[in-house]
Parts: structure tokens; C-alpha cells; sequence
């Protein structure tokens, strides 16, 4: 479901073009969307580092199990600022 969600927002980024709209699906690119992304910025640093706890005493199958898990976070984490990114600077500037 985070991988999900991620994606999700991912997909709604081109679309958040910065003004705010209280209806339509505007109101998910340009005021649920923007609001979510800081979260997930620090929820998936979090599921990355609780998934290293978890693979700490595994081995085998669990353990590449949770070493994919750590690198789908990684490259998503990075995709979803990379998308992002724009905006917040945008936001910033004005």
C-alpha cells in the first residue's frame, strides 16, 4: 500500500500546477497531493530503517526479501522528490 500511495502521488505531481481548488480533482493534485508528500518524505526513511531491523536477524530468502523491500523504498523516495521538487521550489520562491 505505501508503494501504492507513492505511486500514486507520483502520478498526481505533473498535474499540481500550484493554485488551490476546493472541488473537483483539483482538490487532490493541488491540496491533498502537496500535503501528503512531506509525510511520505519521512514515513519512507522510516519503513526503510524498520525493514534493516527486520532483515538484522534473518537470512537467507527473508533477507533479500527485505534488502528488495529497502531498494523499492529507496528508488521511490527519490523518484518522489525528483517529481516534487518544482513544486516546493515554485511554492517557495512566490
Amino acid at each position: 500500500m505505501l508503494a501504492l500511495t507513492i505511486v500514486l502521488l507520483v502520478v498526481a505531481a505533473p498535474f499540481s500546477g500550484g493554485e488551490t481548488q476546493y472541488s473537483g480533482m483539483k482538490l487532490l493534485t493541488g491540496v491533498i497531493a502537496p500535503a501528503l508528500v512531506p509525510m511520505y518524505l519521512f514515513i519512507m526513511p522510516l519503513d526503510m530503517t524498520m525493514c534493516a531491523i527486520y532483515m538484522a536477524d534473518k537470512e537467507g530468502v527473508e533477507k533479500r526479501r527485505y534488502r528488495g523491500i529497502i531498494w523499492i523504498d529507496c528508488i521511490l523516495l527519490v523518484v518522489l522528490i525528483l517529481v516534487w521538487l518544482p513544486f516546493f521550489l515554485r511554492l517557495l520562491q512566490g
